[in-house]
């Protein structure tokens, strides 16, 4: 959830003098919606892809997320693309906006299928989200601001402990 690029700040902070040591939380969840709101602010054209979750989730992130593009293709997660729904996806990419791939089934299984998909997808940014579609439409609700980062499992264990004891 953001460690990766948590030590890579670290370590920029120390090579290259980076103003300030402190970082937010750069999961899926946090990072994503920052990262769409700046280029919102910079006039991007974005086309936004939503892959995962229900279908029933999906409507609903399609709402959420027209607030920071167009919305492309959409399919839920259950089964990896087949070649048909690949070349689908491919149909929709525009040449003319950012192509951005959100990839929302939870790890490892998201980090897996952006490895299988990003061949396919040139010019396409692709970002594993874990539940960022479920909280964004109110669905699951996240931890309370101060367990997040390091205690944000530990809540999701404690309210779901059925669903979320095998990945903890």
């Amino acid at each position: 959830d953001g460690i990766a690029l948590q030590t890579f700040y670290k370590v920029a902070y120390k090579l290259w003098y980076i103003p300030t040591e402190k970082i937010p939380n750069l999961n899926g969840t946090d990072f994503v919606p920052y990262f769409l709101e700046k280029a919102k602010k910079d006039k991007k054209k974005i086309l936004i892809h939503l892959y995962g979750a229900s279908d029933q989730t999906l409507q609903k992130s399609k709402e959420y997320f027209k607030q920071y593009g167009q919305i492309g293709y959409t399919h839920h997660g259950y089964g990896n693309l087949d070649d048909k729904e690949i070349q689908e996806l491919v149909q929709k990419l525009s040449p003319t906006h950012t192509n951005i791939l959100l990839i929302g089934r939870g790890t490892p299984i998201q980090e897996n299928r952006a490895n299988k998909y990003k061949n396919f997808l040139p010019n396409t940014m692709i970002f594993t989200v874990g539940w960022l579609f479920d909280f964004m439409t109110g669905l699951e609700t996240r931890a309370p601001k101060r367990m997040r980062g390091r205690g944000e499992w530990l809540y999701r264990l404690i309210t779901k402990p059925k669903k979320n004891a095998s990945k903890v």
